[in-house]
């Protein structure tokens, strides 16, 4: 197999090239790190090309997975077509990495396709590219043993909801992306007769951008001086353009947008063209007015045209767009007659924008106070989403445009999110910006999913922010509880870091440092939705201070993972002590909840079973093992004679162990124990310079944090030694 791998990727080097310019039925699109891409390997597209913009000396991980029977490839190029890194799933397991893979300066080309010894020929599978460091190969179903020297595997994103249904196959099918070579390019140029600060953007079929803020882009757009900007330097008439330069451009439809940013000197209603030059052959220019800004905001008008394989173009619609509710007649026709395509709560659809194909509808049925949450994500293309929910008169009742303005073009509407008015049939317009006159075009995921909740009513019209993962505690008194979650990485968000790396972030922090809460006493972590990730989490409540409150505490922690509850559970501790559960999202994205309770010492370990079994440690022995959530310790053993001074340490090698450590005396009394060796600086315990208090034989407890309760897992190792 592996010699045949070879000369396969051969041809597949030697072939690069020319894929990038010339295939538009490959599918290439640009990469965004840590963004997983799912993608399909056909007949039709038996390769899949991305493009991926670096730095030199940039370094990513590459994670292939894909359906049972379909073994795949992948060969990572710079521009030129030079090999820099390749990988073949050569076990069929479905699975296939490569590590530490240095990107050359510029655009790198990875390329997927089917291993020439794969049963099947056609089916998805999911690309997860991610910057050095960040291990995206899928987590390891097994642990190794207490010797094994085995790293264990880190978390990986996975998705929390079920795979996307194609609801719109016909569409789907025919929305491809690629590449075509002009001999002079392309040219959008903007006209107008006055000093009004007018803007010009385009949007080219990958999601590219140009504009004053974006000057250049991967696809070899460039963009040319502000005119007016900032009512600055003033010109008259003036122009702002927008090139493609001569070679390859993209193929598929194009966004132009102008934008009336400022009357600088009472111009007012400013008439202006657009004139489109697709290698050398202009399309009908296209003329518009805009009216100057009203409240600071501007009025925007928009056009597009389409870029065919052949090198043809041709124009779009184009029109002043009004706002996100105005609904266009084509469309209001749709929805007074049109049939809606249902949808099943949990399961993303999935669908396609592309020309005058700009929108989908789709209904689901609901109850008044349901709380629901939606969104609608591009998978690929330049799609900028566009979200309206109608109740069932008819009437618009909630709409979203962009998660973040100016940054992530993706809709949704869960934070806060809608709690249904009435009972009936809701509908859904799965949409893009500019409707009828936009041209950004490409395929989406849309998802709708009940939010159910035991939150008391008084915190569900908080409007807490909702997401892959969320965790929230409400109690009774003025007492100053923390919360705590830790990540599969072993980052913790708390009241003192109220942000981690992996996405994680705390909203709510009740009554901290005793300042009372005018509301219920809330805390509130979540990880917003496209960041949740596999593998253990923890949770802990610490009863920090009674803020001169003496009344019993009464909490209820509440976890929810992908929009469904998956625990409810009622927290008394007293003043210090520390409650602490844990929970586990497989990579399925299937959540379960772990033991939880008051944390204690070593009694909470039923270790005496394993002792007659247990391994007999030697001075300066390195010994390793994995704490998991299905291994909570291990149990080791050795003699020692009374008056010897003896040093115990367990390190972590790998995951988010946080380790503790207990030794037991040979009468199986508790004679020391260690959580941290130094406090705040590291998570790795030792016992240090403990004077044994008899002969005989001593065991040693290697576990994690909170014991039988923790939810920290890895690779450890562990020694003992005799000063």
């Amino acid at each position: 197999m592996k010699t045949r791998f070879v000369v396969r990727l051969a041809g597949i080097v030697s072939a690069l090239a020319a894929l990038v310019v010339g295939a538009s039925a490959q599918g290439q699109r640009s990469i965004t790190l840590g963004e997983p891409i799912v993608g399909e390997i056909s007949p039709d597209t038996p390769a899949q090309i991305y493009t991926l913009p670096a730095a030199a000396g940039d370094a990513v991980n590459i994670g292939l997975t894909s359906q049972p029977g379909l073994v795949l490839s992948f060969v990572v190029t710079d521009s030129t077509g030079t090999q820099l890194a390749a990988a073949s799933d050569t076990s069929g397991s479905g699975s296939v990495s490569a590590l530490n893979i240095t990107l050359a300066e510029g655009v790198n080309i990875i390329a997927i396709f089917a291993s020439i010894d794969s049963v099947e020929r056609i089916g998805q599978y999911r690309l997860l590219v991610e910057t050095a460091g960040e291990t995206p190969a899928p987590a390891e179903t097994s642990a190794p043993d207490a010797t094994s020297d085995a790293p264990a595997a880190t978390p990986e994103p996975v998705a929390t909801t079920a795979p996307a249904t194609d609801v719109s196959t016909d569409a789907t099918d025919g929305f491809q992306l690629g590449q075509v070579l002009t001999t002079t390019g392309l040219q959008v140029q903007l006209d107008w007769l006055s000093t009004a600060d007018l803007n010009l953007e385009v949007r080219d079929p990958f999601g590219e951008r140009l504009f004053f803020d974006s000057r250049t882009n991967q696809n070899g757009g460039t963009f040319g001086f502000d005119v007016n900007g900032l009512c600055e330097v003033l010109n008259s008439p003036a122009t702002e353009t927008a090139t493609y330069a001569p070679g390859a451009i993209p193929v598929g439809s194009y966004e132009v947008l102008v934008y009336y940013r400022q009357d600088c000197q009472n111009n007012g209603p400013q008439p202006f063209s657009v004139t489109i030059t697709v290698d050398g052959v202009q399309l009908p220019v296209v003329n518009g007015t805009l009216t100057p800004p009203v409240n600071g905001a501007s009025t925007v008008f928009v056009t597009s045209f389409v870029v065919n394989t052949d090198g043809t173009a041709s124009a779009g619609a184009a029109g002043a767009y009004p706002d996100v509710r105005t609904i266009p007649s084509t469309l209001q026709a749709a929805l007074d007659s049109a049939p809606r395509t249902a949808l099943t709560d949990g399961i993303p659809s999935r669908g396609v924008i592309n020309g005058d194909r700009y929108f989908d509808l789709y209904s689901f049925d609901g109850v008044a106070n349901q709380v629901v949450s939606l969104s609608l994500t591009r998978v690929s293309g330049s799609l900028d989403t566009l979200l309206l929910v109608l109740d069932p008169s008819g009437s618009i009742i909630a709409d979203s445009d962009d998660i973040v303005a100016g940054n992530v073009t993706d809709s949704a509407i869960n934070n806060p999110p809608l709690r249904l008015p009435v009972d009936g049939q809701y509908t859904i317009v799965a949409t893009r910006y500019g409707k009828n006159v936009g041209g950004t075009a490409g395929e989406y995921d849309l998802l709708v999913q009940t939010q159910t909740t035991a939150l008391p009513q008084e915190v569900v019209d908080l409007g807490l922010p909702t997401g892959d993962i969320q965790v929230t505690l409400v109690w009774n008194t003025n007492a100053d509880l923390q919360l705590l979650v830790r990540d599969p990485s072993g980052q913790s968000v708390y009241d003192d870091q109220l942000t981690v790396p992996s996405g994680g972030r705390m909203f709510a922090q009740g009554n901290v440092n005793c300042t009372t809460s005018l509301t219920t006493p809330v805390s509130h972590i979540y990880w917003p939705t496209g960041l949740g990730r596999g593998g253990s989490y923890e949770v802990e409540v610490w009863y920090q201070n009674q803020c001169s409150d003496t009344r019993t505490v009464n909490a209820t922690l509440y976890i929810s993972v992908a929009g469904q509850q998956i625990g409810t559970i009622p927290v008394s501790p007293n003043v210090n002590g520390r409650f602490v559960t844990s929970f586990v999202i497989e990579p399925t994205g299937v959540a379960s909840l772990g033991e939880g309770g008051i944390i204690g010492g070593s009694e909470t370990l039923d270790f005496a079973g394993e002792l007659e079994s247990a391994p007999s440690l030697l001075p300066n022995q390195v010994v390793r093992g994995t704490i998991s959530a299905d291994n909570k310790f291990d149990v080791y053993t050795f003699n020692g004679e009374a008056g010897q001074v003896v040093d115990v340490r367990m390190e972590r090698t790998q995951g988010s162990l946080d380790t503790s450590l207990f030794l037991i005396s040979p009468s199986l009394f508790e004679v020391a124990a260690n959580d941290d060796a130094v406090i705040g600086t590291t998570t790795d315990s030792l016992i240090d310079g403990f004077t044994l208090p008899e002969s005989g034989r001593y065991v040693v407890l290697a576990t994690h944090f909170a014991t039988i309760y923790g939810g920290t897992t890895g690779t450890y190792q562990l020694s003992y030694s005799v000063e």
